[in-house]
C-alpha cells in the first residue's frame, strides 16, 4: 500500500535507525503473490539483505557492474557520512547511458589471450582523449584508466591459474606506486606483488616456486599487453617480492625503522598498496601491521618529508621555469616531477593518521574532513593536482595521437601564459607545503 501510495517500485526496510533490508516489486511478486503467502507476514521474511550500496560519488560505468555482478535491480546509495541517502535502478542507469567503460571491462573478462587484451588495451587512449575534450575530471579518467587496468590484471591472472592449476595455498596480488593510488596515466610501467599466506617446509617450499611462476608469466604478459616491465624489477616476477604475509610485514617493520633517509625513499611507492586479486584479507592484515608499526616512529616521518621538503622547484633568480630539452633549449618539464611533492605530502599524512585510502584525493579528503588539512590548503592542493594530471594526459593523448610514445615530458613552448603563471603558482604552494612540513615532523625520539 505504501509503494503504490508513495509511486515507488523499492522500500527500506529500517530496524532501530539502521537500514537492513529492501523489498521491491519483483519481491512481491514472486516471493508474496506467486508463494501464496500471508500478507499479514513481517516484511523481514521477504526482504533482501544485507543491502547493496555504493557511494553517491560514484561514476555511473562503477554503478553498472555492481548492478551486474551482484544480478540486482536495485542499488542504494551512501552520503560521506555512510548513510543510505537514495536508490538508483538498473532500469534508469541503463537508460540513461550506456557507458561505454563499461563495455571495454565485460570484453577484457571475456577475452581468452593476451592478444585480445591488448587490442582493448590500445583503445584505452582514444577514450582517454574524448574525455578529455569533453573536459572530463582528471580523477573520474585516472579511475576509468585504473577500472581497466585492474580487470586486464585480473584476467590475465585468471587465466594463468587455469594454466598453473590450484595454487597451493591462498594469496593476493597487490598493485603499488601510481596504480596502488589508482592514478594510472598513458605511460604507467608496473609495480606490482604477491604476499601468500604463512605456510611452513614442503609447502613453503611449494608456495615460493609456484608464486613466482605465477608472477614472471603475469608480470610479462603485462608487459605484451602494454605495461611495461619496471625498471626497479619491482614486480611479482621478482622473488623479493612474491613472499608469504610474515616476510611482508618484516620488509615493512625494517623500512619503518629504518634511519637510511634513501632507502626509506625508495620503499615510500610500497606504502600505497592495494589489492586487485586473491584474497583481500592478507593485504588488510598487511595495512594493520603497518599502521601499528607507524606508531611513534617520528624519525621515519621526519625523513619521509624531507623527500619533500628537499624538491627545489625549476625556478630561476628571475622567476623562469628551467628546463632544457637534449638540445640545450629551454622548452621541456617532466610533470611527474612536479607532482611528486604533492603525493609524497598528502601520503604522509594518509600514513601518520592511518588512513587506509591510497588513492591522493581520496586522501586529501579523509585528511580535510578530520581536520588536519584547512579548507584553504584543500582547495589549493585539489586544484593543483587536478591541472598537473590535466597538463600530464593532454600531453599523453597527444603523443600518442602523433604515433609517439607517451611519456611525462610536457613542452612549454606549448603552453599560454597563463597556464604558465599557473605552474609558477604551484611551485610556490609546494613552498607552503614544505613550510608545513618542517614544523610538523621535526624527526624527535
Amino acid at each position: 500500500a505504501l509503494m503504490t501510495r508513495k509511486q515507488r517500485d523499492v522500500l527500506f526496510i529500517q530496524s532501530d535507525k539502521s537500514i537492513i533490508g529492501v523489498i521491491n516489486d519483483s519481491d512481491l511478486k514472486k516471493r508474496v503473490l506467486a508463494e501464496n503467502l500471508d500478507t499479514q507476514k513481517c516484511v523481514i521474511e521477504i526482504m533482501t539483505s544485507p543491502v547493496k550500496a555504493i557511494s553517491a560519488n560514484a561514476l555511473l560505468y562503477e554503478a553498472i557492474l555492481v548492478f551486474k555482478n551482484n544480478n540486482i535491480s536495485h542499488l542504494a546509495t551512501k552520503n560521506e557520512k555512510g548513510e543510505i541517502d537514495g536508490v538508483i535502478s538498473y532500469k534508469d542507469i541503463t537508460g540513461m547511458q550506456q557507458n561505454s567503460v563499461s563495455y571495454i571491462i565485460k570484453e577484457v573478462e571475456i577475452s581468452e589471450d593476451v592478444e585480445q587484451l591488448k587490442k582493448i588495451h590500445n583503445r584505452v587512449p582514444v577514450l582517454v582523449n574524448a574525455l578529455l575534450e569533453s573536459g572530463d575530471k582528471t580523477q573520474n579518467i585516472t579511475r576509468i584508466i585504473t577500472s581497466i587496468s585492474d580487470a586486464i590484471v585480473s584476467r590475465i591472472i585468471t587465466l594463468e591459474l587455469e594454466n598453473l592449476g590450484t595454487p597451493p595455498c591462498e594469496f593476493a596480488f597487490m598493485v603499488m606506486g601510481s596504480e596502488g593510488r589508482m592514478e594510472q596515466t598513458l605511460s604507467t610501467d608496473q609495480d606490482n606483488a604477491i604476499v601468500f599466506e604463512n605456510v611452513k617446509g614442503k609447502k613453503l617450499d611449494e608456495a615460493q616456486e609456484y608464486f613466482l611462476k605465477l608472477g614472471k608469466q603475469v608480470s610479462l604478459h603485462l608487459n605484451e599487453v602494454g605495461y611495461k616491465f619496471c625498471d626497479g624489477e619491482i614486480m611479482a616476477s621478482n622473488p623479493k617480492w612474491s613472499q608469504s604475509l610474515s616476510v611482508w610485514k618484516n620488509y615493512f617493520s625494517d623500512w619503518i625503522n629504518s634511519s637510511d633517509p634513501q632507502s626509506i625513499l625508495d620503499a615510500s611507492i610500497f606504502f600505497d598498496f592495494r589489492c586487485v586479486y586473491g584474497k583481500k584479507g592478507y593485504v588488510n592484515k598487511l595495512r594493520q601491521h603497518v599502521n601499528k608499526a607507524l606508531d611513534g616512529k617520528s624519525v621515519f616521518f621526519y625523513h619521509l618529508a624531507q623527500s619533500v621538503v628537499k624538491f627545489k622547484p625549476p625556478l630561476s633568480f628571475t622567476g623562469k621555469i628551467i628546463s632544457k630539452n637534449h638540445s640545450g633549449d629551454h622548452l621541456n618539464l617532466d610533470i611527474k616531477k612536479i607532482i611528486f611533492p604533492i603525493v609524497g605530502f598528502i601520503r604522509l599524512y594518509a600514513l601518520n593518521n592511518k588512513l587506509d585510502e591510497t588513492n591522493t584525493l581520496q586522501r586529501l579528503r579523509a585528511l580535510h574532513l578530520q581536520e588536519i588539512i584547512n579548507k584553504t590548503m584543500y582547495d589549493e592542493l585539489v586544484l593543483s593536482y587536478n591541472y598537473l594530471m590535466h597538463l600530464r594526459f593532454r600531453f599523453q593523448a597527444n603523443s600518442i595521437l602523433e604515433n609517439r610514445l607517451p611519456d611525462n615530458i610536457i613542452d612549454l613552448n606549448k603552453l599560454t601564459h597563463i597556464e604558465v603563471a599557473t605552474l609558477k603558482k604551484i611551485f610556490s604552494e609546494i613552498g607552503d607545503l614544505q613550510t608545513k612540513l618542517n614544523f610538523d615532523f621535526k624527526g624527535t625520539m
